[in-house]
């Protein structure tokens, strides 16, 4: 609440003069203070009186107006990334993949993931062409 003994208080036109310029050295519109009074920005509102029939405001609350929308931007900017929820296949291939993990740290072979028929059909295409096996030594090396 505003106290008019305590506070500044400013109608929305003399408001503009203690908001900083924007672009291109402009101050914030008449309209624009009126807006931040009636709807708010992102769930936050300036905080206002009506004296008579003209809504005002006061230099206090527009330094408290900045202040919490200052936080919310830095809260909204420093929380946590929350990677999206997985989904059931992708949740299985990581479970398969764990399992493969500790089974090869349990025997001496290292067992490759499995392969999609596409990419099957690739490499023995490419075996095909260089006259290999998959785990053959390529020509020329040894």
């Amino acid at each position: 609440m505003i106290d008019i003994q305590t506070e500044q208080v400013v109608t929305p036109a003399k408001a503009t003069h203690f908001c900083p310029e924007r672009r291109r050295g402009v101050r914030p519109n008449v309209a624009t203070i009126y807006r931040w009074m009636m709807q708010g920005v992102r769930g936050i509102k300036l905080e206002s009186i009506v004296i008579g029939s003209t809504r005002c405001t006061s230099i206090e609350k527009l330094q408290s107006f900045f202040d919490a929308l200052t936080a919310a931007a830095d809260a909204e900017h420093s929380a946590a990334i929350v990677p999206p929820p997985l989904t059931k296949s992708r949740q299985q291939q990581i479970e398969a993949a764990e399992r493969r993990l500790a089974d090869a740290k349990h025997s001496s072979t290292v067992v490759p993931p499995p392969v999609s028929k596409s990419r099957q059909k690739q490499i023995e295409a490419t075996e095909r062409h260089l006259g290999t096996r998959a785990g053959d030594s390529l020509p020329g090396t040894a």
